[in-house]
């Protein structure tokens, strides 16, 4: 077995132990034709390459888990930032892969919060975009979180699958508040997660606010979840069904 398959299969291996639903890995220089393009959800200015965040990358890895129901987008309001609730397993299992790879002797930085995570698990096979611009898979639809971790170890990678989970079907462009979609394009403005996350909010969709991303307290609200909600891709995943199907392969 070569380096980087061992190195790949030991790093499963540990994923299946955190019960991770997913892991992949890409080459590094794959997030470059990201680099530089503008980040307007939150303020983040523009995408970044893997090497701004370690001079030596070769892989990505891209850890995701499946995360249903509406508290997995419940937001915070913390020291002037916003912190999501249902985020944090991920973060904490994510930080273990990390860890792990750092125990073999490899750089590892977690949390490369300016590269396209949509993409980085795109080109890891996780899935394919849909008319809702969110990354869907076949067996748990948009409801997919992703998070990854640049390093310098030799890797095996993954192979995007472009396939058409959408076909026809039109139901987010249908369902959105605000009008916001239009096929595999958003109009950020009008996003109300996006309204909520930059304030103030706009009195022109108060009501739908209200009723789609309703707050909890003057420092906590649920995001619009609408184009997740009525995607007929997906549903319980297998693993979830049965407890036989392997979580980390793909």
């Amino acid at each position: 077995m070569s380096e980087s398959a061992e190195i790949t299969e030991n790093m499963r291996q540990k994923a299946r132990e955190l019960n991770i639903d997913l892991i992949g890995a890409i080459p590094s220089e794959l997030m470059d034709e990201f680099a530089g393009m503008e980040v307007n959800w939150d303020r983040w200015g523009t995408m970044k390459s893997p090497r701004d965040y370690l001079p030596d990358a070769r892989s990505v890895v891209v850890v995701a888990e499946a995360a249903f129901g509406p508290t997995i987008d419940l937001a915070v309001r913390r020291r002037g930032g916003w912190n999501y609730v249902g985020y944090k397993p991920l973060e904490l299992d994510t930080w273990e892969i990390g860890s792990y790879l750092q125990s073999l002797g490899y750089q590892a930085e977690v949390f490369p919060s300016h590269l396209s995570q949509k993409n980085m698990a795109r080109l890891a096979g996780m899935g394919s975009f849909g008319k809702n611009t969110l990354l869907l898979n076949p067996d748990v639809g948009p409801y997919l979180r992703i998070d990854g971790i640049v390093t310098d170890a030799p890797l095996e990678y993954d192979e995007p699958v472009e396939a058409d989970l959408c076909g026809s079907c039109e139901r987010c462009l249908q369902a959105c508040p605000t009008g916001a979609l239009q096929p595999f394009e958003i109009e950020a403005e009008k996003c109300l997660v996006h309204q909520r996350l930059q304030g103030p909010d706009d009195v022109r969709y108060a009501g739908l606010l209200e009723q789609y991303s309703p707050r909890l307290a003057s420092g906590a609200y649920l995001m619009c979840q609408r184009c997740q909600q009525v995607c007929p891709v997906g549903g319980i995943p297998p693993w979830e069904r049965d407890g036989t199907t392997d979580p980390v392969s793909h």
